[in-house]
């Protein structure tokens, strides 16, 4: 008898040993997040008939909601998607912080975490071509995305422009056959609940979201690697995206 309960109970932990990750991120979703106060999300509207002279502006913020996060799920037009941010104190929340422990852990992440990012959007949703220069682990909590990554090292930065309004338009099967067709290196990277994937600092990824969920929920896990090389990102960064935004607000 005592055997039978002993072999129940080992086999319990390890199901939920093999499956931690799971369950903390299923508690943390619902326990947590779903269970909100109203937040300040953000309606942002695709720019795809851009000039030569805005080239790199991608979308914009055209309406501030104060809604509960379950209701993001609901929203959905052809243009336009919605999305909330939060930057996160990870010493304040501590369930989160026991899941980047746990994150860390498994997937062998080396590199501090100087910030977290909570994004929460509705689908279908993309994040055009852009580049950041810190490295960032991003952590899939719910839905899918599908995200391209590529470097324009050899580019001047008025090709870099170049490129930009030339894919301005582009969802990503049409993005893989331009940067096929330009010979241009590349990887096609899915990641959904439970995975992740690395950005390095100048690495141009273009990011779309997979109709699969009706909203999706990624952790940003940001590291603060300045150095020279950084600067220097930086420095390009703002020359494509003024006041350090991507898209305009």
């Amino acid at each position: 008898m005592y055997v039978v309960i002993l072999f129940t109970i080992t086999i319990i932990i390890i199901i939920v040993l093999l499956n931690l990750g799971s369950i903390l991120a299923y508690i943390y979703i619902n326990i947590v997040l779903l269970s909100k106060d109203k937040v300040q999300a953000t309606v942002i509207k695709y720019i795809d008939n851009v000039n030569e002279a805005n080239a790199t502006t991608r979308s914009i913020g055209i309406e501030q909601l104060n809604i509960r996060i379950r209701e993001i799920s609901k929203y959905k037009t052809h243009n336009t998607f919605i999305e909330y941010k939060e930057i996160i104190n990870i010493s304040e929340d501590i369930l989160l912080r026991i899941y980047i422990m746990f994150l860390k852990y498994k997937y062998k992440v080396q590199n501090n975490i100087d910030r977290c990012v909570l994004r929460i959007a509705s689908t279908p949703h993309r994040l055009q071509c852009h580049f950041d220069c810190r490295t960032s682990n991003l952590f899939m909590l719910y839905g899918k995305k599908r995200i391209v990554t590529f470097r324009l090292k050899e580019y001047s930065f008025n090709d870099q422009k170049r490129f930009m309004t030339e894919t301005k338009n582009m969802l990503v099967d049409d993005l893989i056959k331009y940067l096929k067709t330009n010979k241009i290196t590349h990887e096609d990277s899915l990641i959904h609940s439970g995975n992740y994937i690395t950005l390095l600092p100048y690495q141009y990824h273009y990011v779309e979201s997979m109709n699969d969920t009706s909203f999706t929920i990624l952790l940003n896990l940001d590291n603060n690697d300045s150095n020279e090389n950084t600067c220097k990102c930086d420095e390009a960064f703002e020359k494509h995206w003024p006041d350090a935004k991507w898209y305009s607000s």
